[in-house]
Parts: structure tokens; C-alpha cells; sequence
């Protein structure tokens, strides 16, 4: 399914939202919303180990949205020449469907 900017709710604005550009002294609030968004078992968790390696991978950054000091989710991106790779992104169950990934990529 697709959702338009029009989809957004009247009542979240980009300007409720901060993002912060981290690296691998990110990871512990990556790794929370990770464990947090991707059940046990689904085959999509990945360890804290596995997590920081990918963090200290050149080229590698997340984004980590929140609101009010909550984190709401995160986006996992390694960018190599041209080219960027989206390796995760996850938004907490209270924040789904609420367009928190279009605010924060501006969209």
C-alpha cells in the first residue's frame, strides 16, 4: 500500500519532528527500535553485534525521528558512490500510518 502526503494527518507536522543523523554511537536507540519493531522470530531482528558492524561500515548512517525526546523510528542507509541502499527502517507501533518516514525524508 501507498500512502500520499495527503494521507498524513492534519495533526503531524515536520516541525513536531526531530531527526538526528547518527552513526555507530547511535546504535543502542537503533537497536531499541529495532527489537521493538521486528517481533522474535520474524527473521528480520538483527543482533546488537550485527547491527554495530553495519554502523561502522564506511558510508553508513541512520536517521533516528522523535518527538518530544520519544524516538519513533529510524531509517538504516549505506551510501556508496551514486548509489544509496536502504538496509532497514521501522517506525514504533504507536507512530505507524502516522507518515513519521515521509516527514522526516520530506516527502
Amino acid at each position: 500500500m501507498t500512502m500520499r502526503t495527503d494521507d498524513v494527518p492534519d495533526d503531524v507536522k515536520p516541525s513536531d519532528l526531530m531527526v538526528l543523523k547518527t552513526g555507530i554511537e547511535g546504535a543502542d536507540i537503533v537497536f531499541a527500535l529495532h527489537q521493538a519493531c521486528f517481533p522474535p522470530g520474524s527473521g528480520e531482528r538483527w543482533s546488537h553485534t550485527d547491527l554495530c558492524e553495519v554502523l561502522r561500515m564506511p558510508g553508513t548512517l541512520a536517521l533516528i525521528a522523535s518527538r518530544d525526546d520519544q524516538p519513533l523510528g529510524y531509517g538504516l542507509a549505506r551510501f556508496a558512490a551514486d548509489e544509496c541502499e536502504l538496509l532497514s527502517l521501522a517506525v514504533a507501533d504507536p507512530q505507524r500510518r502516522s507518515g513519521v518516514p515521509m516527514l522526516w525524508w520530506g516527502i
